[in-house]
């Protein structure tokens, strides 16, 4: 067994040597850490140009979707009716007062749906009790800032079609009456409660089960009896009535 003296033992490798690998050592990590550096630096900056690019491109699709949806729903100052009604009503037929043989009594009752003015409002009072929405305030009228609620206008419209149904049946109905009813006012009317009936879209479902038409059970839907969700007339009545433009009650003087 050889005798060694720690002094005099010489290393596999000189020290110099050993140092030179080191640094060597520390030269390549030093590199890769300098590479994985430009590497992040040139992705970042491929990611961030595709990503100016693609947001160039869609924007002007933003826009021109935007500039092409409709106005965001907005709230009429103090008439809090979302555009869902969340009252459940029950629809119930047979109104006789509304088709009484008796025109005088019929009209009465037609006339109770309308509140003084007719549902015509003044802008300039609905402005006093807040903000109204930008949909609004862009519409233009003929100076006098006059404005007909919607449901009213619909009222009258199917009055003024009914009060033409019963002239056409009691034979007072002349030749340039139905001349001026196919037409003028009642066509309009038609055309706008189509519209109105397309813009609810009532998704109210109603039983096949009554009898319709002389039918016997089961014979159609007459859609009485069946559960609506409706929106607050009530309260619409009420609102019409505290703006309204005039205190005039008369649907035939009615203009729309």
């Amino acid at each position: 067994m050889l005798d060694t003296d720690p002094e005099n033992e010489v290393p596999f490798l000189p020290k110099d040597h050993e140092t030179t690998r080191k640094a060597h050592r520390d030269y390549q990590s030093g590199q890769a850490t300098r590479r994985l550096i430009v590497t992040v630096a040139l992705v970042s900056a491929l990611v961030s140009a595709a990503g100016t690019v693609i947001m160039h491109n869609l924007l002007p699709i933003f826009s021109i979707a935007s500039s092409r949806s409709p106005p965001r729903p907005e709230l009429l100052p103090s008439l809090n009716l979302p555009p869902l009604g969340n009252l459940i009503r029950t629809y119930v037929g047979d109104q006789r007062a509304y088709y009484d043989k008796d025109l005088n009594v019929s009209r009465e009752a037609w006339m109770s749906l309308f509140p003084p003015g007719m549902g015509y409002v003044s802008m300039d009072s609905i402005k006093d009790a807040g903000e109204i929405p930008q949909l609004f305030q862009d519409m233009s009228t003929d100076g006098s800032g006059r404005f007909c609620i919607a449901a009213f206008h619909q009222l009258h419209c199917l009055f003024l079609i009914y009060a033409d149904f019963r002239r056409a049946l009691s034979g007072k109905l002349t030749h340039q009456d139905a001349h001026v009813l196919q037409n003028g006012h009642s066509s309009h009317c038609f055309d706008y409660l189509r519209e109105s009936i397309i813009c609810a879209a009532d998704s109210a479902l109603e039983p096949f089960r009554s009898p319709f038409d002389g039918g016997t059970q089961g014979n159609g839907v007459d859609g009485f009896g069946t559960v609506h969700q409706c929106r607050d007339f009530k309260q619409l009545f009420e609102w019409g009535e505290k703006f309204r433009y005039s205190d005039g009650h008369d649907a035939e003087k009615f203009e729309g």
